[in-house]
């Protein structure tokens, strides 16, 4: 409040016993308050204001087109307001995004954060999941020794309906489950489901041809007439 009175003593009430004496105080209630504004001469007069709250909410909603998987690797999340002249974000798995419409491609939490005029958010959080799953199996391999040119390389099935294919050394490659192998090195076996997700898993042929070694000489000996044996060590 103000007045053109100089010296005038000022004397506010209002909401939940509200008092105050400076001209313009801070109030944090809705209500009606009252001034009163008296001068030297003992004079007053007095004037009211009405202070209204406005703490609603924007009224939002989300939605998002399609679950992650091995086939839809991108889905669309969009969030929307009836509420005017608003601002708004989303906030996800390592992103902030400030567009109502994301296409996301990242299963996880989004949470679309919208703030009125009024500086009150409402907040909706939106799970995007991954509905794929991936076909699990084994790649086993094994050991080529003296004596042996080839060995196998196979695959312990644990997801059924799987696609494999194998790739190894010198550009081996095999659509079969179980392969001879030729070649010692590393063989990196691939499984696609029927969901179309694709696992991966790595075995190896080893080389064993290592010879045996003998701890002693093989010390020369003589067969005579005198002697018609001997012993070798």
């Amino acid at each position: 409040a103000t007045s053109n009175t100089p010296n005038v003593i000022y004397s506010w009430s209002g909401p939940s016993g509200f008092a105050s004496s400076v001209p313009s105080p801070l109030v944090s209630e809705d209500g009606e308050y009252l001034v009163t504004v008296t001068g030297l001469n003992g004079c007053s007069n007095f004037g009211t204001i009405n202070v209204s709250q406005d703490n609603s909410l924007p009224e939002i909603s989300v939605s998002y087109s399609n679950d992650l998987d091995c086939v839809n690797i991108q889905t669309i999340i969009t969030g929307s307001t009836t509420t005017p002249n608003v601002t708004f974000i989303w906030k996800g798995p390592n992103n902030i995004f400030d567009d109502p419409v994301i296409t996301i491609d990242m299963p996880g939490d989004y949470t679309f954060i919208v703030t009125g005029q009024n500086g009150c958010s409402d907040s909706i959080t939106l799970n995007v999941p991954f509905t794929g799953s991936y076909p699990e199996f084994q790649a086993i391999g094994d050991t080529l020794f003296c004596g042996e040119v080839e060995t196998s390389i196979d695959v312990q099935e644990i997801t059924a309906g799987v696609d494999y294919s194998w790739t190894g050394p010198n550009g081996f490659i095999s659509s079969s489950n179980f392969n001879t192998a030729l070649e010692p090195g590393e063989y990196i076996l691939t499984g696609v489901g029927a969901n179309s997700c694709i696992s991966a898993d790595t075995t190896f042929v080893a080389i064993d041809t290592v010879a045996a070694v003998l701890d002693f000489p093989i010390l020369p000996d003589t067969l005579t007439c005198d002697q018609e044996s001997t012993q070798i060590e």
